[in-house]
């Protein structure tokens, strides 16, 4: 299983969480937008998606660097797989802290 193959899995596990936690996830996530006298929190969604997604851009914008180089790097160091295993990891985990499930801390 390549570096590729295992950072799609990661992403797709990072989706999958963010669906499954979002109905756990506080209301009142900041920031919120005043709409008739009151406050309305719109963080939840960037907080379910922002960051899966920012990986895969990260991971586009790395490929494409490395294929407009005229020096690129051997496929072996490809860091944009890397990058979005590592913030697919870390999203899983923020959302884990988020709704207060601790289950691996306690030990």
């Amino acid at each position: 299983m390549t570096l590729a193959d295992r950072a799609l899995a990661g992403l797709s596990v990072a989706f999958t969480a963010s669906i499954i936690a979002y109905a756990d996830l506080p209301a009142n996530i900041p920031p919120h937008v005043p709409i008739d006298g009151g406050r309305v929190f719109i963080g939840k969604p960037f907080v379910a998606l922002l960051l899966p997604l920012a990986a895969i851009a990260v991971w586009v914008l790395l490929a494409r660097l490395r294929t407009n180089s005229p020096d690129a790097i051997p496929s072996s160091a490809d860091p944009g797989p890397a990058t979005a295993l590592l913030l697919s990891a870390f999203h899983v985990t923020m959302l884990i802290a988020i709704i207060g499930v601790h289950l691996w801390l306690a030990r």
